[in-house]
């Protein structure tokens, strides 16, 4: 994971109630506090969550199947959902394009999507953007004041309160999740939006709910759907 995605993960758990993990994420987290003195001064800040994290820290004997299934069909719809992206996005690639979507990636981020197989570029390079949309809607709903929290998602991008949302942001984690030119990684928003909307799918790993105008309710769980907005 690259320290963007770690402060992500760690955020989210921070902002949800104190609770294991598997022991691979807390190694890796726990490695990233010990190099990152704002994150590990944030998570001093959280004593609940520092003890659940080095409890975490024990490896459980093997994985439970029913974790290893919920992980590995997280991961499968996310690379499935990229390879839908890379379609739409490759219909009018230039070289400039090509030669980014195959640029090699650090050996951290080949294995990103392990339940599911070792993924090649340039499917990799969209697996990890799809991720870091995951990733940001997932930070965005968790950190709203709104309760519950909902954003739309439409053909030009997010709403919330018939208001558009920036999506500036996203695009630059885009970029530095997935390692791509930022013009770059703002046609693959685009290019996932369409698939999104399109392809009447919604955003992988994101509970949504499907508008008549073609529109979908994001949330950050099922129970956020019940008030529609």
């Amino acid at each position: 994971m690259t320290s963007v995605q770690l402060e992500t993960e760690l955020t989210l758990f921070l902002q949800s109630a104190a609770k294991l993990m598997s022991a691979e994420l807390a190694q890796i987290l726990f490695e990233h506090v010990k190099e990152c003195r704002r994150c590990a001064d944030l998570l001093g800040e959280h004593p609940s969550h520092s003890e659940a994290l080095l409890e975490s820290l024990k490896p459980p004997p093997e994985w439970l199947p029913a974790e290893r299934e919920v992980v590995e069909n997280d991961q499968r719809e996310i690379v499935t959902f990229a390879g839908a992206v890379l379609k739409r996005l490759t219909r009018h690639a230039g070289a400039e394009d090509r030669r980014a979507l195959n640029e090699p990636l650090p050996e951290e981020l080949a294995s990103e999507f392990w339940t599911v197989a070792r993924l090649e570029n340039p499917l990799l390079h969209i697996a990890l953007a799809c991720s870091a949309t995951k990733l940001f809607v997932r930070s965005w709903l968790a950190t709203s004041p709104v309760r519950p929290a909902q954003m739309l998602l439409t053909p030009l991008g997010f709403e919330q309160d018939g208001e558009p949302l920036s999506s500036g942001a996203l695009v630059e984690q885009i970029q530095q999740y997935a390692m791509l030119p930022f013009k770059l990684a703002d046609r693959t928003w685009v290019a996932t939006r369409e698939v999104a909307i399109q392809g009447r799918l919604g955003l992988p790993g994101i509970p949504s709910i499907r508008r008549d105008d073609g529109s979908f309710i994001l949330a950050l769980t099922p129970k956020g759907l019940e008030a529609r907005i």
